[in-house]
């Protein structure tokens, strides 16, 4: 054959799978009976050879499983006849689906902006291979003690969403007034959201209490 086969296509099955589709070589380019193809399917990270096999002619699709999560491959392919090889094909590459986070944000730490407001900040590290997908942001889960401070079955639990996948703090609007919140932190990509990180109280502020704080503040700084 003259030339590779056309139309050569990696699509994303899940996770850990990928599917290859091709077509024949143009009647005008066989130059003989088409005896089956030639396959090879790369790592595309180091270029690791996976797969090297031969399928018949009549084969246009071949699926690879047991593959890692959210890793690039590359797939190419040529005909044969009974006189050889044609040219391999352009090598196309595909991504296997994307997954949830494995890894936690850490060094979690929160304090009160007022007394309906939490300042949140973290550590994340976003590399792909523990993200297992496009970071997307974090989710942040504030459970809501009860007036004597204890945390019941039902407690409250509000939800917030940073959208920036570089953003590291979160200030959280619309808390109860002197009110203790257990905080916690996941990652997120398009399938879910991660493991939680380890967990920070911090108690918001009473009523006035933020704005006399600064007033002391500003007083004795005046007064030195």
């Amino acid at each position: 054959p003259s030339k590779a086969p056309y139309n050569v296509q990696l699509h994303t099955v899940d996770a850990t799978s990928l599917k290859a589709s091709w077509q024949d070589v143009r009647l005008i380019h066989q130059n003989g009976i088409i005896l089956g193809y030639r396959v090879r399917f790369h790592h595309a990270d180091g270029g690791l050879l996976l797969w090297n096999m031969t399928v018949g002619p009549d084969v246009h699709d071949f699926p690879f499983s047991n593959l890692s999560i959210f890793q690039n491959y590359s797939v190419q392919m040529r005909t044969y006849t009974s006189k050889g090889y044609g040219p391999w094909s352009n090598k196309v590459y595909q991504l296997t689906d994307e997954s949830t986070p494995i890894n936690s944000p850490v060094n979690l730490t929160a304090y009160n902006v007022s007394s309906r407001e939490i300042k949140v900040l973290w550590n994340y590290d976003d590399n792909p291979r523990l993200v297992l997908g496009h970071l997307q942001g974090f989710t942040l889960h504030f459970l809501e003690a009860n007036a004597s401070d204890v945390f019941p079955e039902d407690a409250n639990l509000k939800t917030f969403e940073t959208r920036n996948r570089t953003l590291r703090n979160k200030i959280a609007e619309e808390l109860e007034i002197y009110r203790l919140y257990n905080i916690t932190i996941a990652a997120r990509t398009a399938k879910s959201t991660g493991p939680p990180s380890e967990s920070f109280m911090v108690r918001t502020y009473g009523e006035g209490q933020s704005s006399e704080l600064k007033v002391f503040s500003a007083l004795s700084w005046t007064l030195d």
